[in-house]
């Protein structure tokens, strides 16, 4: 099979930054051999077609498209990379239609070469098929075959696909979105342009750059790789590297236009995780006018161990067939009698890994109308009833995935008809994970605000947590486990680890360990990472994906000079991250260089509870876009001289002078409305520096309550843009404790009721001090977690919760919902546990209740949002389409009893395209807290919601932290109640839901990379119109902080009640609308806040708004 368009992967990572990636493809090779042969069937309409060529739709074609319109000379479709294990002569097949009377002819070439005439006789009618066949001599490895009218040739003959029966299969298709692979891109100026109207690329789109080392990296999990892309005579040369390896340079000059070409293949790598980098080189062939590269799509051979049903053992009436669209070629069927079944015998373990839960994927048929059971056994015993969803036909095929436990070694697996099955359901092949889910609760160490759940241990992986042995590539490869099951927790328990090389953190996973607060108590720090590097490696730890993060590691770098005076080694940067929603938590540098490097035109990044040393930069923030926000962040030198021998600790004076000289505490450029809280800094030459970028300047930049002692410059903004403020701050600066310059007349610095010492500059800086003056602290809130820490994995027995891979196109089509809650009630039964959700996608036709002391958890331990990636934990939402009762109907998930919560998972609506504003429609509210106290909801997404959070009367405490997405109408009502927190909440209307379409593979979804504005037409005509995003209902004691939405009528509105908030940014609010709206008898106060198009506050409820700033449409 060719690149079917079900293995489609488009990549835009968001309209605003005008990216994307056209076609990323997985493919899979047969068990046994990564290059064994196979039957493959190409499509004509995934080829590359010319002249009067055109791709038309036919429901009766075998993928639903044909190539017609061959009538002039020269029209032709070519398919490329038709690969076979060994050269020879193959007679391929030839499905088309003819709907003239007489027999028309084609040319065929293959390689280049004009090797036969073909007759296509007539078959009645253009949507009716038949077949010829062609002898044809091919060449090992790649071919290319191409049908051409020539002047010799009848025009007409619609071509629908090409069958070479042996051709190799180890590219072919698979219909996967991940979790076994992903894409980062570096472009610092932006550089990489996306084409949605590329004719003739993979699906139309590609992505091109000649600017010397723009690049784009594609991470696999699997034995090979490829390159796709177009050669022309504008095209230079690409440095191309595997897992950072350099394979040298590949020329994509060509005096044609020729497209979907493999540029570059590599084959027989180790099965694991493995790394593509393609880089413009700024060179080119002396006959090329230019230095471009095209990325139009990647290819791999995935790993894992595959069981085709063809090599088991059949009986009870089942038989073994042949089906072309089988992934070699038959499958097992006839399973309709008693007894019938295919067992799979040799199922074994990977070594090392031993006995667990394994994720077994199984590729099936139902040609039936209906869903149909079969029952599945494992070593001889029943385990489960697996539901067959139909497939269409009986030649399409789908994936469902189970959790099944498996011994260590060899293993049998039967899927049998028994009395309580249905008939039918053809079965083509089984797929077993690489390794064993070993979810587990852990009991660190230290305190923690959650329950820590572990899902990959490092130390079963051989990871030495004395220090002693390099612990790198363990570490490693429990990463690569997490990348590979699509997320989750990788866990380090306290110890010292020898980390050599950088550590690569995938999307939807997390590297936590067990940290002690450097401030409070005294012993062992927990989990330390020993960084065994003498020189700038780039950075430690690499977060490579969206959704990554780092929690409560502490890291020391045994090499660095702590001589006096101290001139210190450039190790690199501690972390870096270049994808959206980066997580850093708890975290401890003890004599860091470089600190954190965040980078590339994104956002969503949270950044709470950092402290250290860094000897030049500690945290560098640099073209962030989407509402970052950093909360508690103390850079001192205290924390290196108060760690003691074990970590060569100087006299602080010594690290003071070195800092005081050379250091810069926080280092930003080109941000985007980041809202910064309690930064704190002492003994530097900057504490905040503010630089100038490549594109126009920070701006709506809030800064609350931060403490910058003992510096030349305690706040240096070199580049203001539009409107940044600062409050309630303590800054202390011997040349300036403010030091303003700007980019434009507009730009301006708002300081209000601060500690100054030292002198303020700059033309556009007010400071300030209003009365009566802002509170003097923000009263911060923990959430409350179970009591119990008894896991309930809701896809284990008893209660095997069906989901699938997150898998573009395959949606779950089986219901899981009485499975979790069976799951939720059994934990609520015991008196509280925690009810686990492994990654997948989940459906859940109804809806959910939460008993008290239990949490429904997913696998992400950091914040979630998922714009670029399918990964992670997600439910499929489908109750109360188009209610007239939203507000009143039962939730989607009910938190229903004090200290039920939510963490870690995200909500999707298949039957809610927000596209336009006329197909928006209304669901019940997504979550609910009824009546309940300590009551949490972290990290939780809501992708394309009517009608978020509603914290109903009564729920007293409740806590929301990092709570993400888009609702159309309302994302947070809070009632009465004693009091509550909500905070780094952000709503990015609606561009939470950029790339859904290609995600979930649901046409016509909101889609605003693709070429089409959706954004503007639903904000304009709907939002604007009607979305309130936070309302307030009588609560007391509400705390807001760090919160930012985007294109909604208001932003906070207080119908009643008391509220404090503390840094909100509303952009592209309603142009005639407020960022907060307070009635009359509420009590409100605003502590910095920036309105982008629309005002800042109104209404007799607002007791004082300090540092309002207004973004007006029209200014740049």
């Amino acid at each position: 099979m060719g690149k079917s368009r079900s293995g489609l992967r488009k990549y835009a990572w968001s309209a605003a930054f005008a990216l994307g990636l056209g076609a990323l493809l997985l493919a899979a090779g047969p068990s046994g051999s990564a290059y064994a042969a196979g039957d493959v069937t190409y499509q004509a309409e995934n080829g590359v077609i010319g002249g009067t060529a055109a791709v038309t739709a036919d429901s009766n074609a075998s993928s639903g498209y044909k190539v017609g319109n061959l009538n002039d000379v020269g029209s032709y479709v070519q398919l490329n990379n038709v690969s076979v294990a060994n050269g020879g002569t193959y007679t391929i097949t030839i499905r088309y239609s003819n709907g003239y009377p007489d027999t028309r002819t084609k040319s065929l070439y293959v390689n280049g070469v004009d090797v036969a005439t073909v007759s296509f006789p007539a078959t009645g009618n253009w949507n009716i098929y038949s077949t010829v066949t062609a002898s044809v001599s091919l060449n090992e490895g790649s071919n290319t075959i191409k049908i051409q009218r020539d002047s010799a040739d009848s025009p007409a003959s619609d071509i629908d696909s090409i069958f070479v029966p042996g051709a190799t299969s180890a590219w072919t298709v698979v219909n996967n979105y991940g979790p076994y692979y992903y894409v980062n891109y570096y472009s610092p100026g932006g550089t990489i342009v996306y084409d949605g109207g590329a004719t003739g690329y993979y699906n139309n789109d590609v992505q091109f750059s000649e600017t010397t080392n723009d690049a784009i990296e594609f991470t696999l999990h699997g034995t090979g790789v490829r390159w796709i892309g177009a050669k022309n005579n504008n095209h230079g040369k690409a440095n191309v590297y595997i897992d950072g390896v350099s394979q040298g340079q590949v020329d994509t000059y060509g005096p044609v236009w020729e497209k979907q070409l493999v540029l570059f293949e590599k084959r027989n790598l180790p099965e694991g995780v493995h790394t593509l980098k393609v880089a413009v080189s700024g060179t080119k062939n002396a006959a090329s006018t230019g230095n471009a590269i095209d990325w139009d799509a990647f290819e791999a051979i995935q790993g894992g161990t595959k069981y085709e049903a063809e090599s088991g053992t059949v009986g009870g009436g089942a038989v073994t067939a042949s089906d072309t669209y089988a992934s070699g070629g038959s499958k097992v069927g006839t399973l309709n009698s008693d007894g019938a079944n295919v067992q799979f015998g040799s199922v074994s373990t990977p070594s090392g890994t031993g006995a667990g839960y394994y994720d077994v994927t199984i590729r099936y048929s139902n040609g039936y109308p209906d869903t149909r059971t079969k029952s599945l056994y494992v070593n001889g015993t029943k385990v489960m009833s697996v539901a067959f969803p139909a497939t269409g036909n009986w030649n399409i095929y789908k994936e469902v995935k189970v959790a099944v436990h498996l011994n260590a070694g060899s293993n049998t697996i039967k899927i049998q008809k028994d009395s309580a099955d249905a008939g039918g359901t053809d079965i083509d092949r089984i797929y077993v994970a690489t390794t064993p889910r070993k979810t587990k609760v852990v009991t660190p160490t230290y305190a923690t605000e959650d329950v820590v759940i572990s899902d990959f241990d490092v130390t079963d992986y051989g990871a030495d947590k004395t220090g002693a042995a390099d612990a790198t590539a363990a570490v490693q490869k429990a990463l690569d486990d997490c990348f590979v099951m699509g997320g989750g927790t990788v866990w380090m328990p306290s110890g010292t680890y020898k980390i050599s090389s950088t550590l690569k953190v995938y999307a939807f996973c997390s590297l936590r360990g067990d940290w002690r607060d450097p401030d409070s108590g005294t012993g062992s720090y927990g989990t330390v990472i020993s960084a065994n590097v003498s020189s700038d490696i780039g950075e430690l730890i690499r977060l490579q994906g969206t959704n990554a993060g780092v929690v409560g590691l502490t890291f020391y770098y045994p090499n660095q000079n702590h001589s006096n005076p101290i001139v210190p080694i450039n190790l690199g940067y501690v972390i870096r991250a270049d994808q959206d929603a980066a997580s850093i938590h708890n975290v401890t540098f003890l004599n860091a260089y470089k600190g954190i490097l965040v980078s590339a035109l994104h956002g969503f990044d949270t950044f709470d509870n950092i402290k250290g040393t860094a000897l030049n930069v500690g945290l560098e923030l640099r073209e962030t876009a989407a509402v970052d926000s950093t909360q508690k962040i103390t850079f001192s030198n205290a924390y290196w001289a108060n760690a003691g021998s074990t970590y060569n600790a100087p006299v602080k004076s010594v690290i003071d002078a070195y800092t005081r000289a050379n250091g810069t505490a926080f280092l930003f450029s080109d941000n985007d409305a980041v809202q910064h809280y309690k930064l704190k800094a002492s003994d530097y030459k900057y504490g905040i520096r503010d630089v100038d970028g490549p594109r126009d300047g920070s701006w709506a930049s809030n800064f609350a309550l931060l403490d910058i002692q003992n510096t030349d410059y305690a706040l240096k903004m070199e580049s203001g843009f539009r409107k940044n403020a600062v409050l309630r701050s303590t800054l202390s600066g011997s040349v300036n404790s403010i030091n303003f310059s700007r980019i434009n007349t507009y730009a301006e610095l708002f300081a209000s009721n601060n500690t100054l010492t030292g002198t303020t500059t700059g033309t556009g800086l007010t400071v300030s001090s209003p009365t009566p003056a802002p509170p003097t602290s923000y009263t911060e809130g923990t959430p409350s977690k179970t009591t119990s820490t008894t896991l309930y994995d809701a896809t284990k027995a008893p209660y095997y919760a069906p989901y699938v891979k997150a898998s573009r196109g395959n949606l779950p089509t089986v219901d899981a919902t009485s499975a979790i809650q069976a799951a939720l009630n059994a934990a609520g039964t015991a008196g509280g546990g925690i009810v686990y959700l492994p990654p997948g996608w989940y459906k859940v036709s109804t809806h959910l209740t939460v008993p008290a002391n239990v949490e429904l958890r997913g696998a992400s331990s950091t914040a979630i949002e998922a714009r670029a990636t399918g990964e992670g934990t997600a439910l499929f939402a489908y109750e109360g389409e188009n209610t007239t009762t939203p507000t009143t109907d039962t939730a989607f998930i009910t938190l229903n009893g004090n200290k039920a919560g939510l963490r870690g998972l995200r909500v999707f609506y298949p039957n809610n395209p927000m596209n336009t504003s006329t197909n928006i429609k209304k669901f019940p509210y997504t979550v609910r807290i009824n009546n309940a106290d300590d009551v949490y909801v972290v990290n939780v997404e809501f992708e394309n919601a009517s009608y978020g959070l509603d914290i109903a009367n009564g729920s007293d405490r409740h806590f929301v932290k990092r709570l993400f997405g888009f609702s159309a109408e309302n994302f947070v009502r809070v009632g009465t109640s004693t009091e509550g927190w909500i905070e780094q909440m952000h709503d990015l209307n609606p561009t939470s839901m950029d790339g859904e379409a290609e995600r979930y593979g649901i046409a016509g979804f909101f889609n605003n990379w693709a070429g089409t504005d959706n954004f503007s037409a639903i904000r304009d005509s709907y939002m604007w119109l009607h979305t309130q995003w936070i309302i307030v209902n009588g609560a007391s004691n509400e705390h807001l902080l760090n919160i930012g939405g985007c294109g909604v009528k208001n932003g906070v509105v207080v119908n009643s009640g008391t509220v404090e908030i503390w840094n909100l940014v509303t952009d592209q609010l309603s142009r005639d609308d407020y960022a907060v709206v307070a009635a009359s008898g509420s009590s409100v106060k605003v502590m910095n806040s920036a309105a982008v198009f629309g005002q800042n506050t109104t209404g007799a409820g607002i007791l004082a708004s300090y540092n309002p700033t207004r973004h007006l449409e029209g200014q740049p």
